[in-house]
């Protein structure tokens, strides 16, 4: 948000730069470049005055679903941002009456090149927290990648060999289905014309 944050800066909401972080919208945590990300941005745009994000959790990656686990459960719900401020100006000059003005310590950022999203325990902002999460979805993913993968594996080689890759899981009423592309045969079936 275009609040105050701990340190007294102010991040412009209005002039984001967010094109290069549409191409890799990686989401950390703790700000930490030097680990993998543990998910990605599948949407971000301001919303009245506002920057949001949509994340989507690696929850093949058994950190980053511990993760999604603990903002799902609220024992994490704050998010920060990495970015790259291409004009500054300290707050104390700003013309009096601009929103951000104060003679308080604290810099005013415009034109910011977002870099990085990160679920973070503690952020600068008080107000950047996760708005809604849903665990059923996570948790149900997860346990539909398990059962695959425990289910081919205890398939005969050759059944497994038939199956390309998943195409869909849906979920139905009563049912949950998964539906595979089919390896193409290695034998050509022919079939005759009865007469």
């Amino acid at each position: 948000t275009a609040s105050s944050d701990r340190y007294g800066d102010v991040v412009d909401q209005s002039s984001w730069l967010l094109d290069s972080f549409k191409k890799n919208g990686v989401i950390l945590l703790n700000h930490r470049q030097d680990m993998l990300p543990i998910g990605r941005a599948t949407k971000i745009e301001v919303v009245d005055g506002q920057l949001e994000v949509e994340v989507e959790f690696d929850l093949g990656d058994e950190l980053c679903a511990e993760v999604a686990r603990k903002v799902s459960k609220g024992f994490m719900s704050a998010v920060s941002v990495g970015f790259q401020p291409n004009k500054s100006i300290a707050r104390a000059e700003l013309p009096t009456d601009h929103p951000a003005y104060t003679k308080q310590a604290g810099m005013f950022f415009q034109q910011n090149e977002l870099l990085e999203v990160s679920v973070v325990t503690i952020p600068a902002n008080a107000e950047a927290v996760a708005k809604q999460i849903t665990l059923e979805d996570l948790q149900l993913k997860r346990m539909i990648n398990t059962m695959i993968k425990t289910e081919l594996l205890s398939m005969p080689d050759e059944a497994v060999a038939t199956l390309r890759h998943i195409i869909s899981i849906e979920e139905a009423a009563d049912s949950i289905i998964v539906t595979y592309a089919k390896a193409p045969s290695s034998e050509e079936e022919v079939e005759e014309e009865v007469e």
